[in-house]
């Protein structure tokens, strides 16, 4: 057995026959990322694999998408720290009010507050758990540089995480690195 990588795989195979003579096959694989709780029927599962297989979404430690929950503060402000690669911030003391220093998130969220990718609130608190509009999502990919976009987007309702990872599909050249996984020229 051959342990793949999610991407463009290029398999060689050597094989000896009963006369001893050497055999070479090349094998040219695609190892697609896929999540067993997007539905097949759902129109944005293919873009989803192609996301998650180039690096651009994840699924959650349990290999699950779930592609309708609401994303909070929180899993914007990661996912976003993610893609800039932003390393955690050290720290003294709890950045806020509502983020304990123990807090496994809470160097990375202090990291995204310096950056500007979000702001904490006047009085103090971060307010992790609050969900986060479709524009809202938008316009922090677009602000960090994540995504380059010309569009306007005003949806105020709560964004999903497949709404969410459709987004980075607006990530410059795109398209070119979905060709490139798919062309073997």
């Amino acid at each position: 057995s051959v342990q793949l990588g999610y991407g463009k795989q290029l398999i060689e195979i050597t094989v000896q026959t009963e006369n001893f003579q050497k055999v070479v096959y090349y094998a040219r694989l695609i190892c697609m990322k896929r999540f067993d709780d997007i539905p097949k029927t759902a129109k944005y599962r293919r873009d989803i694999e192609f996301l998650a297989t180039l690096g651009y979404v994840f699924g959650k430690s349990d290999g699950k998408f779930y592609p309708e929950e609401v994303m909070t503060r929180r899993d914007v402000s990661l996912a976003i720290a993610k893609q800039k690669k932003l390393k955690p911030k050290s720290l003294e003391y709890a950045p806020f009010l509502d983020i304990e220093i123990n807090d496994p998130d809470a160097g990375v969220l202090a990291a995204a507050v310096e950056e500007g990718i979000v702001i904490g609130f006047a009085d103090g608190t971060f307010r992790p758990d609050e969900p986060v509009s479709i524009a809202d999502a938008f316009k922090m990919l677009n602000n960090a540089g994540v995504i380059d976009s010309e569009e306007l987007v005003v949806d105020k309702s709560p964004i999903k995480r497949y709404q969410f990872a459709l987004f980075f599909k607006e990530v410059r050249r795109y398209d070119q690195r979905v060709q490139y996984l798919m062309d073997w020229e």
